[in-house]
């Protein structure tokens, strides 16, 4: 029995089955495409996750501030209520901080990081990256009832983020004051468009956003 294709015949419907270099090349873009869409999706979905912890994070830690002052007059090492005084070591050694926040430091000394921040390696200063708390505000004029939470080494834009995200809905009450790069940011919360006017981009993501809040009032 004879087959009904001639030779060049039954290569020619082969070839007629499969792809082409050209829809080759299509199928590939369609699945490049895709995959970077997804990609996208999910960097947005992780960076959104970043912000609620450490919103999170914000929320416990001015709890605990609040609580291991109350009854005192200032946040302070002591009762000398000295402005700008850094807090940080001491709040980690009791607790009042986060214990997954906790970056060793040369020196016996305690730094705090944040989701947000780039670990300095060793023991490097806080300028790589990190969370430091501090006593009253940003003037030194009214220490007393005041604290200051410090966010470093943001991109210009995790700062602009953040600088709305911990701002506004779902962030702790009793935030009297936003800088960004020293520059006050009010009136709160931070619009987007406002932030965008006060973060850079310098070299090594330097970034600061200072989060000042009152105590609990101790009566």
């Amino acid at each position: 029995m004879t087959s009904k294709f001639a030779p060049k015949d039954r290569f020619k419907v082969l070839r007629q089955r499969g792809f082409s270099l050209t829809e080759f090349a299509i199928v590939l873009g369609v699945m490049g495409v895709v995959l970077s869409a997804l990609w996208s999706f999910a960097s947005i979905v992780r960076e959104q996750a970043r912000r609620e912890e450490t919103k999170e994070q914000l929320m416990v830690m001015v709890a605990h501030i609040r609580d291991h002052y109350l009854g005192r007059r200032c946040a302070s090492v002591n009762t000398s209520c000295t402005n700008g005084s850094d807090l940080t070591d001491y709040l980690l050694r009791r607790n009042a901080l986060l214990p997954e926040q906790i970056r060793n430091r040369t020196a016996g000394v305690w730094v705090a990081d944040h989701p947000w921040g780039v670990s300095a390696a060793g023991g490097g200063a806080l300028a790589n990256g990190g969370l430091a708390v501090f006593a009253g505000d940003d003037t030194g004029a009214s220490p007393d009832s005041f604290f200051t939470i410090e966010y470093r080494g943001l991109s210009r834009p995790n700062c602009i983020a953040l600088s709305a995200s911990l701002s506004g809905v779902g962030t702790p009450t009793g935030l009297t004051q936003v800088l960004v790069n020293g520059s006050d940011a009010a009136p709160l919360p931070v619009a987007p468009e406002v932030a965008d006017g006060f973060c850079v981009e310098p070299a090594g993501d330097q970034n600061v956003i200072r989060l000042i809040y009152r105590l609990r009032n101790n009566g």
